[in-house]
C-alpha cells in the first residue's frame, strides 16, 4: 500500500499497522525507512480512530432513536421469567 492510498476498511488498516509495527520491532531497516513506516502507522491510526469514532457515533444513534424500545416479558426464548 503506498503512503497516499487510504485503506478501504478498520480492518485492512490495522492489518497494515501490525506489519508495519512487526518490521520496526524486527529491526534491519534504515532510519529514514524506520520513520516513513511509523508515519505510514500514525497516519493509519488516526484513520482507525476516525473509523471507529464514526461507528460509535452509529451505534449511539441507533441507540437514542429506540429509546422507547420496550422489551416484552415472554419474547426473549432465553427468558425464564425472572
Amino acid at each position: 500500500m503506498s503512503k497516499d492510498t487510504a485503506p478501504a476498511n478498520f480492518e485492512e488498516a490495522f492489518s497494515r499497522v501490525q506489519n508495519i509495527v512487526q518490521t520496526l520491532e524486527e529491526g534491519g531497516t534504515s532510519l529514514e525507512d524506520s520513520l516513513t513506516l511509523f508515519e505510514e502507522g500514525m497516519t493509519l491510526i488516526r484513520q482507525a480512530q476516525i473509523q471507529l469514532q464514526t461507528a460509535e457515533d452509529r451505534v449511539t444513534t441507533l441507540i437514542r432513536e429506540n429509546e422507547s424500545f420496550q422489551e416484552v416479558p415472554g419474547i426473549d426464548s432465553g427468558s425464564d421469567g425472572e
